[in-house]
């Protein structure tokens, strides 16, 4: 990004393209499942993709990206894919962006993120945690934010000012990204541990 000198500004719409939703792996269409859940209504546990059966752990473990969801079925393969994604986009192309000067550092940054999905952001807490100093580790996290990795959801409050003063919550946008850095490598692994996967 720091090389490109025309930023389209006032020619261009942006769209945010996150993972696969359910629905959208099902086949469904509009159906969107917490919709159905909210109106009282039961899941499909088939959709109308041929073959496709709805196993929630599955999912969770596997994430929702189109690889590892559509083209892998091996777990071994799987987790190869995701050792990948983790070297070449979120350790490499993230360190060209930004300038991570401490990969080990970065490494373990990561690892507790992942650990801290659904919960809180305390970026003093994982300061202390990972002996990193805090405006790196705000610089880290702007960086996985800025990136589309994860979303900080504001506090909810009638007062706005408190929305904006409050700390916000995390959340990863794959839930496959976080297992596989949290060290969950199989999808069994998951349910025996109980880890709690927020989506």
């Amino acid at each position: 990004m720091r090389k490109v000198s025309e930023s389209l500004a006032g020619r261009a719409i942006f769209m945010n393209l996150y993972p696969f939703s359910i629905g959208e792996l099902m086949g469904s269409g509009k159906d969107n499942i917490l919709d159905l859940l909210l109106a009282g209504k039961k899941v499909p546990k088939e959709g109308k993709q041929k073959g496709f059966n709805l196993n929630i752990e599955d999912f969770l473990w596997k994430g929702f990206m189109p690889v590892p969801q559509l083209q892998l079925k091996n777990e071994s393969e799987i987790t190869e894919w995701f050792d990948g994604y983790v070297t070449t986009y979120l350790e490499r192309d993230l360190r060209d962006v930004r300038g991570v000067s401490d990969l080990s550092d970065y490494k373990r940054f990561l690892k507790i993120m992942a650990l801290y999905n659904g919960t809180i952001l305390d970026e003093t807490a994982i300061s202390r945690e990972l002996q990193i100093s805090q405006p790196t580790i705000h610089r880290y996290v702007g960086m996985l934010e800025t990136t589309y990795i994860i979303s900080k959801i504001p506090c909810f409050e009638k007062n706005k000012k408190k929305r904006v003063v409050k700390r916000p919550k995390i959340y990863w946008f794959d839930t496959g990204l976080v297992n596989f850095l949290a060290g969950n490598f199989t999808s069994k692994g998951l349910s025996e541990k109980k880890i709690r996967i927020a989506f």
